[in-house]
Parts: structure tokens; sequence; C-alpha cells
């Protein structure tokens, strides 16, 4: 129904340098929690928006009946992915007693903080293209990372895809690849 093109060494170095640039750049991982999550519920809206061509696009490169594709593919991965917008603004460090016996009657705190680490991988195999893919996009972009994702070569539409709506919600570029 398609064809795409394969990567080879160079397109993945160039990918990932795209997506660090874009991580150290601050474009997306400095932004406010609230600011991301407000982006990222737009993505969940257009993706809700394009569910029917999500859906179709799944049945036709994956082979599965419209009906799993509207349920599971769409419904459940926008269940997914509004939950896990909504995290971003509940991602929070913790105070911690780390107090030792030495010396006596001392006492001692540590305090953790969350952030964004950099650049995100994820693998995404054939059978659930859209549901899995957002499995591992969703968080990597809550926490204010950047991604590189794969998909399956035999099902890489429904990401594509995504990855347009994505950009169309606010995502800034080099942040989902």
């Amino acid at each position: 129904i398609a064809s795409t093109a394969d990567a080879n060494a160079a397109d993945v170095d160039r990918v990932v340098m795209s997506a660090w640039r874009a991580f150290v750049s601050r474009r997306w991982a400095g932004r406010t929690p609230a600011d991301r999550e407000r982006i990222l519920l737009r993505f969940a809206d257009l993706v809700e928006q394009h569910g029917e061509e999500l859906a179709q696009l799944e049945t036709l490169e994956q082979g599965k009946s419209i009906n799993i594709s509207r349920a599971f593919e769409v419904g459940c991965t926008l269940n997914w992915m509004r939950y896990t917008a909504g995290l971003t603004t509940k991602i929070s460090g913790r105070t911690l007693d780390v107090s030792i016996p030495f010396p006596q009657g001392a006492r001692y705190q540590a305090w953790t903080k969350k952030e964004p680490v950099g650049v995100v991988a994820g693998i995404v195999p054939w059978n659930f293209p859209l549901m899995i893919g957002m499995w591992k996009v969703m968080p990597a972009l809550a926490a204010g990372c950047s991604i590189v994702i794969k998909p399956s070569e035999t099902t890489p539409l429904t990401l594509l895809r995504v990855a347009e709506l994505a950009t169309e919600a606010g995502v800034p570029d080099g942040v989902f690849n």
C-alpha cells in the first residue's frame, strides 16, 4: 500500500543528533510541565480527530479488523495519551530521611528531583504499532525528553502520521523523531 525509506547508519546518526540538539536546546525539556501537558492533550485531541484515518491505516498495513483498530489501536491509545499527558504535571521529587547514627542525633535529608535525561530510543513491533508506539512516546514526551522511535518496517505508516500530528499539536521539531 505504500513505500517508505529504509534508514542506514548515517540516517540514524542524523536523527539521533537532531533529537539531541532539540533536547539540549531546551525547546521541549525547558517548557513548564503545564505547557507540555497542554500540548500533549492537544496531540491526543488531534489523534482523536484523525482516529478513523489512523484506524484505516492500521487495518490496511497490519491486517487487523477495522473494529479492533478503532477500539484498541485508537480507543485505548487515546486513553493512554490523556493519562500520560496528565502525569506531566505530577512528576515531582521526594525528600528522604538519610540520617545515619553518627554523629549522635544528627538528622540528614536528601532531596530527589526528577528531570529530563536526554534522548529516548523506542523500537515498536508490527502487531499494535499505534498503541505500543504511544506507550513509548508519551512517557518520554511527558518527562521532557526527546525520542527516536523505530517503527516496524512492515507497519510504519501510522506512526509516521502520528509524528505529523505531534508537530501540528506543537511538539517542537526534533523532539519526536
